[in-house]
């Protein structure tokens, strides 16, 4: 299996995930297809698990699924935003206009290479996001 260039899997051994959807059989396929791609996918079926999984906040990219009905969407994304600096990515079926702003959105009908690439690209931010930040505070003076 040859890796692509794009691809953070050098840098995300055990890169995480947290995968938010109700629609069972779609968030199955998207764990297969960024496990495959050497992430480590967080399932989150229910609104319940959702809210654990983002209290624990042990992942650096969240998906927002597109079956989530958008009260919960809403509630989800502050506590998403509030506790990390997880990047989001919001799986839209359009109604999602009222939801603060993400860090991508995909359309619900995409191909699965659009979903790893979208991952790939939010991984890579967040690394750099994390260096950049780890830099920046150990070269500010400390009183």
């Amino acid at each position: 299996m040859s890796d692509s260039n794009n691809s953070p899997k050098s840098s995300k051994s055990s890169f995480r995930v947290l995968c938010i959807g109700y629609d069972e059989m779609l968030s199955y396929t998207h764990r297969i297809i960024l496990e495959r791609d050497g992430f480590e996918v967080i399932l989150a079926l229910r609104f319940n698990d959702a809210v654990r999984a983002c209290a624990e906040n042990n992942f650096g990219v969240a998906i927002l699924g597109h079956a989530i009905p958008i009260s919960e969407k809403k509630e989800l994304l502050s506590k998403l935003k509030a506790g990390s600096q997880a990047l989001v990515i919001l799986i839209s079926n359009g109604d999602e206009q009222l939801l603060e702003p993400v860090d991508f959105v995909l359309e619900s009908l995409i191909p699965p290479n659009s979903l790893l690439h979208t991952v790939r690209r939010a991984a890579q931010q967040h690394l750099l996001n994390q260096a950049s930040e780890q830099y920046r505070d150990s070269t500010l003076p400390q009183f």
